[in-house]
């Protein structure tokens, strides 16, 4: 494809979390086997289409605290997206290196920049014209 693809599994589930997130036993809908199974028929989909992926239940579940990673049992916490991110990062790096940042065009300026801007509202609408 004209665009790299990088499957991403789910992360692991905290279903007593989740439950208790959600009113009570039972009431969260998700469990971690479930979710363990769904994360490997992901992996076997991107290996049998040759394409990169990241087995993120694997990853944060390997982790002693994975739970942290999780800030209400299903969705990832502060420390669950940067266990993500760093994920994401890595396949970039290794798999497609002329989308590494520092290899990307900028087409605006950086925030930090636009102080030495008078009207950094025009730094902001030049480049666009130029596109």
């Amino acid at each position: 494809p004209a665009c790299p693809i990088v499957l991403i599994t789910p992360p692991p589930v905290d279903q007593e979390a989740w439950d208790s997130e959600r009113g009570g036993p039972g009431r969260g809908q998700r469990e971690l086997e479930r979710a363990r199974k769904y994360g490997k028929a992901a992996v076997e989909v991107a290996i049998r289409l040759n394409c990169q992926y990241i087995d993120l239940f694997e990853h944060i579940h390997a982790r002693v605290d994975w739970k942290a990673c999780l800030s209400d049992g299903l969705h990832l916490s502060a420390s669950g997206n940067e266990e993500l991110f760093q994920c994401v990062v890595g396949v970039i790096i290794s798999s497609t290196p002329d989308l590494q940042p520092d290899c990307l065009p900028v087409h605006f300026p950086l925030w930090s920049d636009l102080a030495a801007y008078e009207d950094g509202a025009q730094a902001l609408i030049t480049p666009l014209t130029t596109l």
